[in-house]
């Protein structure tokens, strides 16, 4: 989020601490909470017909992978 906005890190994090319990009541109150399930989230983007821009805000992190091909494949 700070790359959109031109803020380094530790300003965004102040920030985002900061304003997320207000955005989050202001989207309650109005109805417009952002879906956290997938399978619901796809069944209502069917349903409406406007294009719509998303931002995914993810980590990457390691992950242990199996040693073994058959477990790996699995």
């Amino acid at each position: 989020m700070g790359e959109l906005f031109g803020m380094s890190q530790a300003g965004t994090n102040h920030w985002i601490h900061r304003l997320l319990p207000i955005i989050r009541n202001a989207l309650t109150d109005i109805g417009v909470m952002p879906e956290r399930d997938g399978r619901q989230f796809a069944r209502t983007e069917r349903h409406t017909n406007e294009p719509h821009e998303y931002i995914i805000d993810g980590t990457e992190r390691r992950r242990q992978r199996p040693k073994n091909p058959e477990k790996q494949r699995l």
